[in-house]
């Protein structure tokens, strides 16, 4: 239990006495995970993606090229989510906003936005990456995210594996792809 107002990033850091001590939470490799505030230590370069004139698909696709520790931290995340409750079901939204303020504490950052229109593409990428995540979260329709992952899936060659990593029937895929 995080005491004292403490964030994760001190129970990380060897924060509060008797805070929870999540630094062994390992990756799919099976390497340990560095704290959260490693993968923020450079966050001031931190950049929104936010361009107007930029599709929303585009503004994700720059805003995860350019922060990459973001992914990363709603990984770890996810599986200390997965490792401590044995919960398979997760809300991506409740997953931003736990970054957010991490990043928030870790930066002191007044500036630094993630856009909660990013959920559905992370959503859909953190389960497509990472095979121990699989239907983690329950998707709910968002033609441009889904229309970016089919393609991702249809370039690397894994379009067979989508509806099993989405938790969509079958059939489901030619439908979101319309």
């Amino acid at each position: 239990m995080i005491e004292n107002g403490e964030s994760m990033v001190s129970s990380f850091t060897g924060g509060a006495q008797g805070a929870a001590d999540h630094s062994n939470v390992a990756d799919t490799s099976g390497n340990q995970q560095g704290d959260l505030l490693d993968l923020f230590r450079d966050a001031a370069g931190i950049t929104s993606g936010q361009d107007p004139a930029f599709s929303s698909t585009e503004k994700f696709e720059r805003f995860h090229r350019d922060n990459p520790a973001v992914y990363r931290a709603m990984v770890m995340l996810c599986r200390q989510w997965i490792n401590r409750n044995g919960h398979r079901n997760l809300g991506i939204n409740s997953l931003v906003e736990r970054v957010r303020w991490e990043i928030a504490l870790a930066t002191n950052d007044p500036d630094f936005k993630i856009d909660s229109n990013t959920a559905p593409w992370f959503s859909r990428l953190i389960m497509y990456r990472e095979a121990d995540m699989a239907a983690l979260f329950k998707l709910r329709r968002a033609p441009e995210a889904d229309a970016w992952i089919i393609e991702l899936a249809t370039r690397e060659g894994r379009l067979d594996e989508l509806p099993a990593l989405m938790g969509w029937a079958a059939d489901d895929v030619i439908g979101r792809a319309a």
